[in-house]
């Protein structure tokens, strides 16, 4: 009880902290850092394989090159993350052939190479089964030998089928 007593003058220090409003706390919003537009991929192989494809894009002043260029400046401005694929090249070769109607040149298109026959046929699925059917032995759908003579009971005739069942005429 000695212990209670000595905190009892706690009670109203307590409860005029709980009336009165704590200050109010500065918030300070940090300033966000913009992010750099990225760079453009160097994409070597794919520029490579985008002037192979398409003669006219590695000529100076042509149609094809003019129209490539002005695509890569509007894709620089609106959209620069399309340039940080690998494949950007190609993909605004393709966009330039599709808006001017070109065809991409592939390097052996005067003689295709055939693409040879398999030596022997692939069986389907069909002939699979049959093969595993015929591999089973005592298979239910295999005919057997097993009819006798006829034979009768109470004057009916009747025979035994493969199964071993009596069957009647």
């Amino acid at each position: 009880m000695k212990n209670l007593v000595s905190y009892l003058w706690l009670l109203p220090a307590l409860w005029l902290m709980a009336c009165v409003p704590a200050p109010p706390i500065a918030v300070v919003e940090p300033t966000p850092t913009p992010t750099p537009a990225p760079t453009p991929h160097p994409a070597t192989g794919a520029a490579e394989a985008a002037t192979s494809l398409y003669p006219d894009l590695s000529k100076i002043n042509t149609t094809f090159n003019r129209t490539f260029r002005d695509l890569y400046e509007e894709q620089l401005r609106d959209n620069p993350n399309a340039l940080a694929r690998a494949d950007w090249p190609l993909v605004l070769a393709r966009r330039t052939a599709s808006i001017l109607g070109v065809a991409a040149v592939y390097p052996d298109q005067s003689t295709p190479t055939p693409t040879p026959a398999p030596a022997t046929p692939t069986p389907t699925w069909f002939e699979q089964r049959m093969q595993e059917k015929r591999s089973l032995d005592g298979a239910y759908d295999v005919k057997r030998g097993v009819t006798r003579p006829p034979s009768y009971y109470n004057g009916r005739t009747y025979y035994y089928d493969q199964y071993g069942r009596r069957v009647y005429y």
